[in-house]
């Protein structure tokens, strides 16, 4: 009526809360308002009509809490409410702020670490979340929370004999509710005291006869125990009267299916799509149950209805496309099931279902075959290859690409059990994940089948044995979209660690589809031959012989045979792609801002660099790295916002944090995508996104960075050696061209190198020694100090180092002063500590002679390359050194002794490895200095310079071990 307001009242529940909820109208006296008029069913929402642009309406709520709270800083009733709106209203990072506030004003409040905890499940931070709830545990062991958690724990763990106790504790501090009620039913249940269980629920039932899980209770009792089906459906029929929830809604017309009232369980579906005509699932549900009773006409009328409502949805076109199908309409089948393709290419059961339409066989049928049982019985003999545990008798892939997208593979492998260890070798078998496995078998010496034991993509071949074969077969679908939803690449492997008889890739794709193919450590060209509307390539070798492994060869990818392909077209398009959304992540929301007013608070940068600097010891100091597949995405990161809303973040989570902070503060920085070292060089022979790690690249005062963000004790651009020589792609910022998007080894000039500088000091006491070692840590080794001892008490350093250093002594050790010079907790790019020891029987008495090993920290010992004097595959000599060491050892001998004969210094390189001793005696001091340099780039020794190389090392093992006389 004029002068009066029509309301829109939408009433939901918190996910976390399935407890009813009500609504009162009142005037601004608190008076109930009289003569509304209301409405339990669905109504269109009233359109906005005219050029007026629509306003967000203001959160009444929200605001005046809002107010309050800045009005009264102090006062932490307005924090918690004013947390409670915004926590209501979604927003986390804004509630985060206001908890963080009324955590340190109540830091041991229960109630204030119980919201914390509930905002920390919100956002996915289940570390956080866990301390928060440990606390209430240990400082509140009785309050409500507390006792209700350690029921469930306890129940979880079947300890029921404790959960009784926390019941009765709760009852008797806080009384008997719904809570105490359910905890009941549990106890009761399990001790199977069903009279119990039925007068408890009675009991509960008619105290809460709208509480909609007690009314499920009281339904499951009367049909499952009293065997009462028609009573059990009256009482939700009367709860249904007054009230709606899809629980107990469905399960009353499930009852009625059940019980073969089928016309009454329509009438309820109807009734659900009458009341929302717009109700997506309600609409589809009927639409199927019409399918699976054959109507199909009015399946596809209400399919259509859906399409209506949602065009562009794969699943309604594929399901509108079988309706007619049944209906024998070809023509209108087949236009549904191209369009449920074209809107998700990745609608493989569509696929198959038109290919059936148009009277074509399985797309797998046009690749070539092998007789596989054939191939097995004429498998060679255990005699035929002495050296082999096994032999791979075929390897074939057979994959397709589709013209719209989507891609098809079965994998077909066959191999003989040759001995004891081949069975350990091939008892298990991995298939890719979400695979459909077609055969997993064990063929037997005289031609039986066994079938494996299959769970989820994993085989397991019992009663396994030497002659016996096994054959697998399995298909995966590949699920690609957006930008990449029309490209494919991939690897296949020509050599294995086995001798193999045939291995096959077999790919068909569109005849016009443009792609690039390469082969890596062989040279093999595909047969190209027409199939359909496609080409099938096929690339095939025989008799291929194994990789045999190596000490310190370089990854499997750098050795092995393959075959790559990639319809990418080049570098660039991954590189724009990435640039897109990492861009979009990195935009500077709120938090990013606030973040870094926090960061800044207090500190003064004089340039880039320090402001850099101030940024990286943030994120460290407050994010946590966390890489968990069930929270992030394979390659897209998570917002800037979303990362500091939780506190967790993965490696390109926290580079593309970086990004944003340093933007907002002026510096010029992106991300970078790498594939890391030990994965090898040539892991990329062709574009793809097969990365596995992304870090931050930064541009400060004329200087390059690169910054690995997920050690949260890495040194301000230091690497570890995964990173150094690792392929990486630099992403230009904002989509722009500035960069070269082509691969190139990880380095820059910028960084602090990974050295070790140690100064050790030995005093000859008798036939003892008092040693005092202070060592400098420099880049990842610094990080690897922290890492160690920085959350550990001194005891457990102590005992650490004396067992390390017991390593390097033939005779007892005591350690008896661990001293840290820098600050365990920074981030400087060095880290320096001190320790003192004793060896007892230090000195070794020869012919009158005292004895004394020198005994480097850093030493040099016999290692398991040195025994070939051929290798087939380049040393990979960086996997066993440090960049660099420089050790010196000064000796202070007692009063009267001297060293017998001064060693001649030492001077060894070999093509830019370089390493030096030199020695010196002034007085009763004998000094001994041993540099050593690896440079990472040096450190892959070719086969043709192996020998020399094994010589050289082996000089460097027999001046670590000399020895000097004491006369």
């Amino acid at each position: 009526k004029k002068g009066h307001n029509r309301i829109l009242i939408q009433i939901g529940t918190d996910e976390q809360d399935n407890s009813s909820l009500f609504v009162r109208l009142t005037d601004n006296a608190g008076k109930n308002v009289t003569g509304l008029t209301y409405s339990p069913s669905f109504k269109e929402y009233p359109k906005l009509t005219g050029n007026k642009a629509a306003q967000p309406l203001t959160n009444l709520p929200e605001k005046y809490w809002e107010e309050e709270y800045t009005k009264n800083p102090n006062d932490l009733l307005a924090k918690l409410l004013y947390a409670q709106c915004l926590y209501h209203n979604y927003k986390s990072y804004d509630t985060f702020k206001v908890l963080k506030e009324a955590k340190k004003a109540a830091p041991t409040s229960t109630y204030v670490i119980y919201l914390m905890m509930r905002y920390y499940i919100r956002v996915g931070n289940r570390t956080d979340m866990s301390k928060e709830l440990e606390s209430i545990r240990e400082q509140d062991p009785n309050s409500y929370f507390t006792l209700v958690y350690n029921f469930q724990d306890a129940t979880e763990k079947d300890n029921y004999d404790e959960a009784e106790k926390y019941s009765t504790e709760l009852i008797k501090r806080y009384g008997k509710n719904t809570t105490s009620d359910a905890q009941e039913v549990t106890l009761i249940a399990h001790r199977q005291k069903y009279d119990e269980l039925l007068e408890k629920v009675e009991e509960m039932y008619k105290k809460n006869p709208e509480k909609q899980e007690v009314v499920l209770m009281k339904y499951n009792i009367d049909k499952d125990v009293k065997k009462d089906a028609r009573g059990a459906m009256k009482i939700l029929e009367t709860y249904l009267k007054t009230n709606f929830y899809d629980k107990s809604y469905n399960t009353l017309m499930e009852a009625y299916a059940t019980q073969g009232n089928n016309e009454k369980a329509l009438q309820m579906r109807t009734e659900l799509c009458t009341r929302n005509p717009t109700a997506w699932t309600y609409l589809h549900n009927l639409a199927q149950y019409y399918f699976t009773t054959r109507d199909y006409t009015k399946s596809a009328a209400l399919t259509e209805k859906l399409i209506q409502l949602s065009p562009y949805t794969s699943r309604s076109w594929g399901e509108l496309g079988r309706c007619y199908s049944e209906l024998k309409q070809k023509d209108k089948a087949k236009a549904a099931f191209e369009k449920a393709i074209l809107y998700n290419a990745n609608n493989y059961d569509v696929r198959e279902e038109l290919r059936k339409l148009e009277k074509k066989s399985d797309i797998f049928d046009v690749f070539e075959k092998d007789d596989v049982y054939a191939l097995i019985k004429k498998a060679p003999k255990a005699s035929d290859y002495p050296e082999q545990n096994s032999v791979v008798l075929l390897d074939d892939c057979q994959q397709v690409v589709y013209p719209e997208g989507g891609r098809e593979e079965k994998i077909v492998i066959a191999v003989k059990i040759l001995t004891d260890a081949g069975i350990e070798d091939w008892k298990e078998y991995n298939m890719a994940r979400g695979a459909t496995v077609e055969k997993a078998e064990v063929i037997k010496k005289d031609g039986k089948k066994l079938q494996a034991e299959v769970s989820g993509g994993h085989a397991v071949f019992t009663n396994l044995q030497a002659g016996d074969a096994i054959y697998i077969q399995y298909k995966t679908q590949s699920y690609q979209g957006g930008k990449f939803a029309k490209h494919f690449w991939e690897k296949t492997y020509f050599t294995t660690p086995y001798q193999a008889l045939k291995i096959r890739y077999q790919l068909l794709v569109p005849k016009d589809k443009k792609f690039a193919y390469k082969s890596l450590n062989m040279t093999l060209d595909p047969v190209i031959k027409p199939v359909e509307d496609s080409k099938l390539y096929t690339w095939e070798r025989k008799d291929i012989k194994p990789i045999k492994p190596e000490p310190l060869m370089p990854p499997y990818s750098d050795v092995a045979s393959l075959v790559a392909v990639s319809s990418i077209p080049d570098w660039d398009y991954v590189a724009d792609w990435y640039s897109g959304i990492s861009s979009t992540k990195a935009k500077a929301e709120q938090p990013v801002k606030d973040a870094i007013k926090e960061a800044f608070d207090g500190k003064t940068a004089n340039n880039d660099t320090e402001k850099a600097h101030i940024i990286y010891d943030y994120i460290l100091n407050n994010i946590k790295y966390s890489s968990v597949s069930f929270r992030q995405s394979g390659h897209v990161p998570q917002k800037a916002e979303k990362t500091l809303t939780t506190r967790l973040g993965d490696c390109k989570d926290m580079a593309t944090l970086f990004v944003s902070m340093a933007k907002e503060m002026g510096l010029k920085a992106n991300v970078v995508l790498v594939n890391t070292r030990d994965n090898g060089k040539f892991d990329l022979p062709l574009p793809s996104i097969d990365f596995n790690h992304c870090i931050a690249h930064l541009e400060a005062d004329g200087k390059e960075y690169l910054l690995e963000m997920t050690n949260n004790k890495m040194p301000f651009g230091s690497l570890n050696k995964n990173d150094i020589g690792a392929m990486m792609l630099n992403i230009p910022p904002n989509n722009t061209k500035s960069m070269s998007s082509n691969l190139v080894s990880l380095d820059f000039k910028g960084r602090t190198n990974n050295l070790i500088k140690r100064n050790t000091t030995v005093e000859v006491k008798g036939s003892d020694l008092n040693v005092t070692r202070r060592n400098v840590k420099y880049g990842a080794y610094a990080s690897g100090v922290r890492e160690n001892d920085a959350d550990v008490t001194q005891e457990e350093r102590e005992k650490s180092m004396q067992q390390s250093i017991s390593k390097d002594f033939k005779t007892p050790i005591k350690l008896q002063k661990l001293t840290y010079i820098t600050d365990l907790k920074g981030l400087s790019d060095s880290m320096a500590y001190e320790y003192n020891f004793t060896v007892k029987n230090g000195l070794t008495s020869v012919a009158g002679l005292t004895i004394m090993s020198l005994a480097w920290t850093d030493h040099a010992e016999p290692e398991e390359f040195q025994g070939n004097d051929k290798r087939e595959f380049t040393l990979e000599y960086y996997l066993s050194s440090s960049e660099g060491s420089v050790e010196t050892i000064t000796i202070q001998l007692p009063a009267g002794k001297s060293v017998m004969e001064v060693p001649k210094d030492v001077q060894l390189s070999f093509e830019g490895i370089t390493y030096e001793v030199k020695y010196k005696l002034t007085g009763n001091q004998f000094v001994a200095t041993r540099k050593f340099s690896a440079p990472i780039d040096k450190c892959s020794i070719k086969n043709d310079k192996f020998v020399a190389f094994k010589e050289f090392y082996n000089k460097i093992v027999e001046s670590d071990a000399t020895q000097v006389a004491i006369k």
